[in-house]
């Protein structure tokens, strides 16, 4: 069974209906087994929502979209540029079309530059009140 099925599985089981990441394998667009498994997946389960970011490749064009983002039943979410432009897309969010060439992604987009978010503990810290500003964070999955 692939990976990321049995993931999706473990998770289903307990309850979870809603599935959010922000990994993907950079493909310039190319439908690869890890958008047919979350196709597949949401097909054979659909009371369940996967959520992947669109990438960090929109300099590529048209064909940044990462996978499994161009999935045809992935919910696909690109970054909009910080206030007070977050009506617009951000310059390196993944764009492009989706498992058929008529589905434009991603889906929906949302705040992807200048985040702040709680911190990690450094070391050996106890009382930690650090936070981190970041703009189109994801981990790219190889293979």
């Amino acid at each position: 069974m692939p990976l990321l099925l049995l993931l999706l599985l473990l998770l289903f089981h307990p309850g979870a209906r809603v599935h959010s990441n922000s990994w993907g394998t950079p493909g310039q667009g190319a439908y690869t087994s890890k958008a047919l498994d979350a196709d597949r997946y949401m097909f054979d389960h659909p009371d369940f929502l996967f959520v992947v970011a669109a990438g960090n490749a929109g300099r590529s064009g048209y064909t940044s979209i990462h996978s499994p983002g161009v999935s045809k039943n992935a919910l696909t979410v690109g970054a909009s540029a910080a206030a007070p432009h977050h009506d617009s897309l951000i310059y390196f969010s993944g764009v492009g079309y989706g498992y058929d060439q008529g589905m434009i992604k991603p889906n929906v987009v949302a705040p992807g530059t200048s985040l702040t978010s709680a911190g990690v503990r450094m070391g050996n810290e106890t009382n930690s009140c650090n936070v981190q500003v970041m703009s189109g964070t994801r981990c790219d999955l190889q293979g």
